[in-house]
């Protein structure tokens, strides 16, 4: 199950839902291009679920050096892919090319991939794990916006246009920020499906 013969990579379980949140991002990106703004929440919600779980299920193998550093690979590629690109694209899609919006967009991108940089360098040498995030993961994002997009439908026109462009921008911010939070455990993995239910219930039936 880690390797298929011919294939380059690794497939162990962890890197299987891995590849799945991957997919989700990517559907993501796809449904906010053709104007599926409520279907490319939901698919980033399930991205989120997705690297909510795989490092939980990473924890449980057996994994050989070589696989461990492959998942931490895997893990950042697929959060550019799914938490950097992916709400980019929805906030471009959302901003009717306002200059502001798209410029907090902009700014969003870069400090998401500066914090996928930086977590990388860390993770280079044997760092002892820690209980905490320093700054807000970026895979916060998959539940930041599906909920803050919620009220935001209440707005309009240039009101709307600034409220984007103040989330993306904050959230940027919270990127690079030194502060510490604590990582999901326990309960974590029951609330956090739970808002999403809800959140994809929401989005499902508010999507064309």
């Amino acid at each position: 199950m880690a390797r298929l013969e011919r294939l380059h990579g690794i497939y162990n379980y962890a890197c299987l839902v891995s590849i799945a949140g991957a997919f989700a991002g990517g559907l993501a990106i796809c449904f906010s291009t053709t104007g599926l703004i409520g279907l490319s929440l939901v698919a980033l919600i399930f991205a989120g679920l997705a690297d909510l779980f795989d490092g939980f299920i990473a924890r449980k193998l057996n994994l050989g050096a070589f696989e461990k550093a492959y998942g931490v690979q895997l893990d950042t590629v697929v959060d550019v892919l799914s938490f950097v690109a992916a709400p980019a694209v929805i906030g471009a899609a959302l901003s009717g090319g306002d200059p502001l919006a798209i410029t907090c967009i902009v700014i969003y991108m870069l400090a998401g991939l500066i914090r996928l940089a930086h977590f990388n360098t860390e993770m280079v040498g044997d760092q002892a794990p820690t209980d905490s995030h320093t700054g807000l993961p970026v895979t916060y994002a998959a539940l930041v916006l599906p909920v803050l997009l919620v009220p935001m439908e209440l707005l309009e026109g240039a009101a709307f246009q600034v409220a984007l462009g103040a989330i993306y921008f904050s959230l940027a911010a919270l990127f690079v920020s030194p502060f510490k939070m604590p990582k999901p455990r326990g309960v974590s993995y029951v609330i956090f499906p739970l808002l999403a239910l809800v959140l994809i219930g929401f989005w499902i039936t508010d999507a064309p």
